[in-house]
């Protein structure tokens, strides 16, 4: 009888345990989606960066880049242009590096916090 018993609280501990690993791993793998933004002014453009990193499946992610930037041409401001563009990335967890491979461009992650993409630090919105 209780040999029964035993088996049983086994697999429930054993399931119990599975469940909180795996609560656990998914909390890690979402801890960099989000939005992430940034701006810049230099004596050609001003504009604002919106990154939004998306989960998409495992360790990899859609990364969104949104960009609104105006020109300045002899000290003047012109109208505001957009662009956006995707691309897919793998997070490598061990260097905390989102690598897109395609062009090589790699977002440096502080989780939770803030990320670089080249020579930018984006902050964390959401």
């Amino acid at each position: 009888m209780k040999t029964i018993r035993n088996v049983k609280i086994n697999i429930i501990l054993t399931a119990l345990t599975t469940v909180i690993l795996s609560a656990c791993s998914h909390s890690k793998e979402a801890d960099i989606a989000g939005t992430y933004v940034a701006t810049y002014r230099n004596e050609y453009t001003i504009g604002n960066d919106t990154l939004e990193i998306v989960p998409y499946h495992n360790q990899i992610y859609q990364v969104i880049r949104r960009t609104g930037y105006q020109k300045i041409r002899d000290g003047k401001i012109l109208p505001k242009e957009f662009k956006q563009v995707k691309w897919t990335a793998t997070y490598v967890q061990d260097k905390q590096v989102l690598q897109e491979t395609e062009f090589g461009k790699q977002l440096y992650m502080k989780p939770g916090k803030s990320l670089l993409f080249g020579d930018d630090e984006y902050k964390r919105l959401k």
